[in-house]
C-alpha cells in the first residue's frame, strides 16, 4: 500500500501543475486582451483627414532627400481608404488595422501603367495630429526598393 506522505507528495505535485497550467492560460488571455479590443469610433474619426508631411528616401551615394507628401485618408469600417500625392505622383491608398494603435496602407500609383508598389506602417498614438512610421516599396523612377521613413500632420 502506498503511505499517506505519499498520497500527500502526489496530491501537491498535481495541484501544483494545474496551477500552473491555469495561470498561464489566464496570463496568456490577458496578454493578448488589447488584440481583441475594437478601433473605437473616435479614433477611426480623428484619421479620416487631410494630413500633410514628407518623407526621407535614401539614395545610392549616402545622402538622403527629403519630399513633400499629403494624403487624404477616410476610414470606413475596418478598412481605410484614401489617396496620395507628391512630386508628380498621385498614390491610391487601401489599408487596415493591426491594433488600435498601429495601422497599415497599400499604396499604388494610380496610374496603372507605372509599376509603383509598396506599403506603409504607421505608429497612431493617443494624440493622433502627428503619425510617424516606415514605408517599403518600388520607386517608380529607378525601379529598385525603397525604404524610409515617414512623418505625417493633420493639414
Amino acid at each position: 500500500m502506498i503511505g499517506f506522505d505519499v498520497l500527500t507528495l502526489l496530491g501537491g505535485l498535481t495541484t501544483g501543475i494545474a496551477t500552473g497550467v491555469a495561470g498561464n492560460a489566464v496570463y496568456a488571455g490577458l496578454s493578448k486582451t488589447k488584440l481583441l479590443l475594437p478601433i473605437t469610433d473616435h479614433r477611426k474619426r480623428s484619421l479620416t483627414k487631410n494630413w500633410r508631411g514628407s518623407f526621407i528616401m535614401p539614395e545610392e551615394n549616402g545622402k538622403f532627400e527629403e519630399v513633400e507628401i499629403s494624403l487624404h485618408l477616410e476610414v470606413k469600417g475596418k478598412s481605410i481608404l484614401g489617396s496620395g500625392s507628391y512630386s508628380n505622383t498621385t498614390l491610391s491608398l487601401k489599408g487596415g488595422f493591426f491594433r488600435d494603435d498601429y495601422f497599415y496602407l497599400n499604396y499604388e500609383n494610380s496610374d496603372k501603367a507605372i509599376f509603383q508598389r509598396g506599403m506603409m506602417i504607421f505608429y497612431w498614438p493617443n494624440n493622433p495630429v502627428e503619425i510617424k512610421g516606415k514605408f517599403l516599396g518600388i520607386r517608380r523612377v529607378k525601379d529598385r526598393i525603397a525604404a524610409g521613413d515617414i512623418v505625417l500632420r493633420v493639414k
